[in-house]
Order: C-alpha cells, then sequence, then structure tokens
C-alpha cells in the first residue's frame, strides 16, 4: 500500500515541518559567510522556496534544479549552497509525496553535509531526521530504525539518558518498532522514554502523558485492553489538568478510551467517551475533522452491537460521507464505512443494498492489503453469503 504523511502522528509532522525550518536557517548562516558570486541560482533557489510555501511543489522541483545545475557548475558538489540545493529538492519531493526521490537528495545532502560540518553538527541530525520521515513514509522502519540508532548514540553521549531530546529519539524508535508490530521492543523503548521524561520533568507533565498514551496503545494493539485503559487514564488525568476539557490532547484520550471500551463490549459506556471526543473536535476543528467521523463510526457500530439499526445506519452514513470527503473511494477508511454500513443492512435484511456496500469495500481492501488478508476474506465471505440467499 502506498503510504503519505497523512498516517505519520501529529508530533511527527510537526518535527518535520520544525527541522525544514532549523535546516534552513543553519545552512543560510553557513552559505551567507561564503562569498555567494552566483547571484541567479541563490534568486533562483528564493524563488523555489516561494513556490514551496504556497504548496505549488511542481514549479519548486522546477526552480530547485535549476539553482543546482547552476551552483554544481559554479562551485562543485560539495559547497554549502549545493548541499542546500539537494535539501530543498528533497524536502519538495517529500511534500509531493515521491519518497524515493527525496531520500535520493537527502543522502546527497547528508553525505556532504558530514564532510562539510561533522557527523555531530545540528545540521547532519536534521537531516537523519528529514531521511527518517521518508522512509517511513514508505514503510521502510527498519531503515528509519539504523538511523534513529545513529542519533540516539549522539544524543546520549552529548546530553545524556535523562534530557527531552534522548526521551525523544527513545519515543521515535519505539514508534518504528510498533509499526513493524514488535511490541515488546516499542514498549521497552516507550517506557525508557517515560522513565527519562519523568526524571526531566514531572509526572503530571504534557510530555510524560504522551507517553503512558503510547504505552497503553501498544496494549491496545496487543489485545489487553484492560492495560490500555490504566495507561489511557493516566494519560486523560494529566491531559485534562495540563489543558482543560475541550483540548484536541484530552479529545485524543477519550477516543483511545471508547475504542478500548467498546473492544471489551461496553458498548453505552464507550459512546459516552466518543461523543464527548467529537463534541471537542468539532468545536476545534469543524464536522469535517476525520477523527469525528472515526467516532461516529464506532458509534454506529456500538448501536449495531446494540442492535438499534436505525440509529447505526444513521451514524455510519454520516462517517462515509466524511470519509468521502476527506479520503476517496480508494482509501482504507472508506472502506471501513462500506464494511460497517454492510453489516448494519444484512441485520436489516436490506441485503442488495448490503451486497453494494460489500463489494465497495472488498474492492478497496483487495488493492491495498490484499486478498489473504483477514478483513478481505471476511467481506469476501459475507458477499458469498448475501449472494447465496439472494439467488
Amino acid at each position: 500500500m502506498k503510504k503519505n504523511l497523512n498516517t505519520l502522528p501529529a508530533e511527527a509532522l510537526l518535527s518535520l515541518v520544525q527541522s525544514r525550518k532549523s535546516l534552513i536557517l543553519l545552512l543560510s548562516i553557513s552559505i551567507n559567510a561564503t562569498a555567494v558570486a552566483n547571484d541567479g541560482a541563490l534568486k533562483l533557489s528564493e524563488t523555489g522556496s516561494a513556490f514551496y510555501e504556497l504548496n505549488n511543489y511542481q514549479e519548486a522541483v522546477r526552480v530547485y534544479e535549476q539553482a543546482l545545475n547552476k551552483d554544481i557548475a559554479a562551485y562543485g558538489k560539495a559547497h554549502v549552497t549545493v548541499l542546500r540545493d539537494y535539501k530543498n529538492l528533497g524536502d519538495t519531493w517529500l511534500a509531493l509525496h515521491n519518497y524515493n526521490k527525496a531520500i535520493e537528495y537527502f543522502e546527497k545532502a547528508l553525505s556532504g553535509s558530514i564532510k562539510t560540518y561533522g557527523a555531530s553538527s545540528p545540521v547532519v541530525k536534521l537531516l537523519r531526521k528529514n531521511l527518517v520521515h521518508a522512509w517511513q513514509a514508505l514503510g521502510q522502519y527498519k531503515s528509519s530504525i539504523t538511523i534513529l540508532e545513529d542519533i540516539l548514540d549522539e544524543d546520549l553521549q552529548t546530553f545524556g539518558r535523562n534530557h527531552p531530546e534522548v526521551a525523544e529519539d527513545w519515543n521515535a524508535l519505539g514508534y518504528a518498532w510498533e509499526r513493524l508490530e514488535n511490541y515488546k521492543r516499542a514498549t521497552e523503548y516507550y517506557e525508557m522514554a517515560l522513565d527519562s521524561n519523568i526524571k526531566t520533568y514531572d509526572r503530571d507533565h504534557p510530555e510524560v502523558a504522551k507517553r503512558w498514551s503510547s504505552i497503553g496503545f501498544v496494549w491496545a494493539l496487543t489485545g489487553n485492553h484492560i492495560k490500555a485503559i490504566e495507561y489511557y487514564e493516566k494519560a486523560l488525568k494529566i491531559n485534562e489538568k495540563s489543558f482543560g476539557l475541550s483540548h484536541p490532547r484530552v479529545a485524543k484520550s477519550w477516543m483511545q478510551l471508547g475504542i478500548s471500551w467498546y473492544e471489551l463490549g461496553h458498548y453505552s459506556k464507550a459512546v459516552s467517551f466518543f461523543e464527548k471526543a467529537n463534541k471537542s473536535n468539532i468545536l476545534n476543528y469543524g464536522v469535517e475533522y476525520a477523527d469525528v467521523a472515526e467516532a461516529w463510526r464506532y458509534i454506529g457500530l456500538a448501536n449495531y452491537r446494540m442492535e438499534d439499526y436505525p440509529l447505526a445506519h444513521e451514524y455510519l452514513t454520516k462517517a462515509l460521507k466524511s470519509d468521502l470527503e476527506n479520503f476517496g473511494t480508494e482509501h482504507l477508511t472508506t472502506a471501513k464505512d462500506w464494511e460497517s454500513l454492510g453489516l448494519v443492512l444484512e441485520a436489516q435484511e436490506k441485503l442488495p443494498e448490503s451486497l453494494d456496500n460489500y463489494e465497495n469495500a472488498y474492492r478497496v481492501y483487495e488493492v491495498n492489503l490484499g486478498n489473504k488478508n483477514i478483513r478481505t476474506i471476511n467481506v469476501g465471505e459475507r458477499i458469498d453469503f448475501i449472494k447465496s440467499k439472494l439467488r
């Protein structure tokens, strides 16, 4: 399945934006310290940056490539201006979701930056973080782990174990191992990040809440929702105290608790958490926000489990409409809505409509997950069953 930056957590995306701005500043300082004779290339680079900020990435690539060619001709491939051009092209290909191209240019920038600034330079560190984002966007978490381990080793030498930078490194490694479904290692790294943050801050700090939440999520992934709830409640308590009831982090904790209570079969309790999360998310982001549709889907499924099929249908229809607008017809999230609607319509004996929804879900699952995935198989079985009843 082709992945994009939307699959990354909010903290990773924020880090990516901050890394880009920091790297521009660091490289600019180096360039300004040099006599920049190639004024035409500098203007091209500035024009490319303007196109980038306007989200016109294709034009940014075209102009950045012109700047790169001029700078190579003027200075050779090892000059700081060329490193800036490589970095700019890497950023732009990343924004265009061409992650292989992004990696190509980031690696060129990284190789030259190590020679120019040294392996422990902030420029090198930020380029490595950009490479991590590109590899993870491709789903190549093992490649990202190799880079993250290098960053961690350097940060441990520089800062010691009880420093926010080191905690972030451990958290990033935990996330990578979580995505690789090695939940034991993921938990180990999350717990090291937690221990570091508690010593750096205190037990009621928002960063500590993030770690509780991450550990809880791993427990949920392993099916131990009782344990997950224990950690989610710790995160919720801190977030409520730190931010108030209308903050997005509180809404996230409510969503996580709702999902775990749903998985445990406590459907009414789950619905209460989803409704609180939606009240907050609609206030902060509007009804178009993707988490609102996710909550609607869960509320619909909870009502399906409680055999209130009309109410289930109402919420699932709202979720489908929102997800179609946000993700389109080929996204797994939309397929989940179709599958859920298929279940409700089947329970209502509306078999032709149920079949249509199942077939839509199956098509997306097969393309994205393959025909041997359990979701694809389950929906395929529902399709065969309904077709047999309609004969």
